[in-house]
């Protein structure tokens, strides 16, 4: 939900805020209910957050469940499970990072839930939701700000999910970079206000999802992922749109109907989801040591030797004749 934000110079001159009034409260802008005494708004978006944490932990826990019995968590060093290690024989560690992704991705679905869609007049509001009523930011808004994190997170763990497919020699540089990508998301997040906020969230992720969709294009080929990823790209060009063009709050005053900015972003991600589980539900393992692997469509980028590609990845590996590898998915 976008909030329209004038200066309360009464509360803080710093902090963004909402001021509503009994001529023009809360619960005039948005869908408003109650559950017994407890006030819900935007019922239906609410709903449709629901689904979707319930779909992607629900993917996470199948995934989980059988890459376990296929080997994910037999690990024979300090990692012990929870951060499979690139040198263990047993199959399940795409599948194990997968399920690590999915689940970190649901959870942050109900902190966006909590924040944006149902419990938002809690979070964020003082005052009366049917008369006058001052609001924050979703900035100040640490509800908000633990999802914008979690979703980070998450899309750096597909990163490292697809490595041990594509390219398993380098997991632990994959490992690395979530680390160093995330801790980095999570500083700017905790000192930087002006850096919070789903745009520049996007920002921030953009490389990883940028780098998935290299990896599926380049060394795997998944038509299936292909789309999955796809819809996830539409969402977001849907969610932009219809700020900018969707007059829906009107729509609610005039008519009583209501379809925001969020349930433009969430609707196609419903899609996501179980396209994203039918791919990955029998991802192997490639052999530990494995350099990169090239799809077909890889191997014809690779071929020149002037080709980028075929630099950027003979410099990451190493064999006897210094030549590409380039082993079928």
């Amino acid at each position: 939900m976008v909030l329209r934000h004038t200066a309360n110079h009464t509360l803080d001159k710093q902090i963004a805020t909402t001021l509503f009034t009994t001529e023009h409260p809360f619960c005039d802008t948005v869908p408003c209910s109650y559950i017994g005494s407890t006030l819900v708004t935007q019922p239906t978006s609410s709903l449709l957050v629901v689904v979707l944490a319930l779909q992607y932990l629900l993917a996470g826990a199948v995934v989980l469940y059988n890459a376990v019995k296929d080997g994910g968590w037999a690990d024979k060093n300090c990692y012990r499970g929870c951060l499979p290690a690139p040198s263990d024989a047993p199959d399940g560690k795409a599948r194990v990072w997968w399920a690590y992704a999915f689940l970190v991705w649901g959870v942050s679905v109900v902190f966006a839930g909590v924040s944006f869609q149902a419990f938002t007049f809690q979070l964020r509001c003082t005052g009366d939701p049917h008369g006058d009523a001052v609001c924050l930011h979703e900035k100040y808004d640490w509800v908000a700000q633990t999802y914008y994190i979690l979703q980070s997170i998450g899309i750096d763990l597909f990163v490292v999910a697809r490595s041990y497919r594509a390219m398993r020699k380098h997991t632990e540089m994959a490992k690395r970079y979530v680390i160093l990508h995330s801790g980095l998301y999570v500083l700017c997040v905790c000192v930087a206000p002006p850096l919070r906020g789903y745009i520049v969230s996007m920002v921030f992720i953009t490389p990883s999802f940028v780098v998935l969709r290299m990896i599926n294009f380049v060394c795997l080929g998944d038509k299936i992922l292909h789309a999955a990823w796809t819809i996830m790209s539409c969402s977001f060009l849907w969610y932009l749109a219809w700020i900018a063009f969707a007059p829906y709050g009107r729509w609610w005053e005039e008519t009583g109907w209501w379809f925001s900015e969020n349930d433009a972003l969430h609707l196609p991600l419903v899609l996501f989801v179980p396209l994203a589980y039918v791919s990955v539900r029998k991802v192997k393992d490639k052999p530990a040591g494995d350099g990169v692997t090239l799809a077909e469509t890889g191997k014809r980028l690779a071929a020149p030797e002037w080709s980028p590609l075929h630099f950027l990845i003979a410099a990451t590996e190493e064999t006897e004749e210094g030549a590409l590898l380039t082993s079928k998915v």
